[in-house]
């Protein structure tokens, strides 16, 4: 499905809660890349060095950055707060459907997401046999929605995440650091690199191949602006959206709530 991702600014006032939760969402995904970027701008986040080869004329940069002011517990509650306003949206909007179908919503009535089609379709034929929802509304769900992992992989993955989250903390993985702006002269003052950008992700230490050519008398090089760094943070193994970017990943599902929220506005 293709949604057009303004329209959300446009949706009556029957889902004007499920938009503000969807808000809210977006707010916190923001907050995460506030406090990964203060993270990174902090005076003694990293530091830079400088290991010398002079046997093989060879330099490498050193980048050390401080592991233990890395803010994983706070981005993993932010991480959650994001999933429960989502996944609260749904909910919100489930009780609205039922509502609009002159049905009656219980206390546990929630968005139906399952695993495959056939398992979605049991709760959705209940529901059309208490009269909660329409036959129209089942087909729609089973057929355009498909809330389910091969039909619908962002809404299942936040369905399964928010779960995930009810029990432990989804502790989120530091995988790469781009440090922009470095500088590097040698000592007599020649530069030597200015402007580059390195990317850090297993190893720390980066051999520079051009500094034989730049540096021919094989001089001391010296750090003169170790520059500023940016982070990605990555979601464990193990758990949807594995290996991915976490604030990417994020946004997916809050574009496919977003959309899923204006499809049924549109159908109503």
């Amino acid at each position: 499905m293709i949604y057009d991702t303004s329209y959300s600014e446009k949706l009556t006032a029957r889902f004007e809660q499920s938009t503000a939760k969807i808000n809210r969402a977006k707010f916190h995904i923001t907050n995460i890349e506030t406090v990964l970027r203060d993270w990174t701008r902090a005076d003694d986040f990293h530091i830079v060095t400088i290991q010398h080869d002079y046997r093989k004329q060879l330099a490498y940069l050193r980048f050390t950055f401080n592991e233990l002011t890395f803010p994983a517990t706070e981005l993993a509650l932010v991480i959650g707060d994001t999933f429960h306003n989502l996944k609260s949206s749904l909910d919100i909007l489930w009780h609205v459907v039922m509502r609009e179908c002159h049905g009656e919503p219980s206390d546990y009535t929630k968005f139906p997401v399952e695993n495959d089609r056939d398992k979605l379709a049991v709760p959705l034929a209940a529901a059309v046999k208490k009269k909660q929802i329409t036959q129209t509304v089942m087909e729609f769900m089973l057929d355009t929605v498909k809330p389910y992992k091969t039909g619908n992989y962002a809404i299942w993955a936040l369905h399964k995440l928010n779960i995930q989250d009810k029990h432990q903390l989804l502790i989120p993985i530091l995988s790469i650091l781009k440090f922009d702006d470095v500088y590097l002269e040698n000592e007599m003052g020649t530069r030597l690199l200015e402007n580059q950008f390195f990317l850090m992700d297993q190893s720390s230490s980066i051999r520079i191949d051009r500094l034989s050519v730049l540096n021919p008398l094989n001089q001391k090089i010296i750090v003169k602006d170790k520059g500023h760094a940016t982070a990605t943070v990555i979601f464990d193994l193990g758990i949807p959206f594995q290996g991915e970017a976490v604030v990417k990943s994020l946004k997916i599902m809050t574009e496919a709530v977003s959309g899923l929220v204006q499809a049924f506005d549109l159908l109503l």
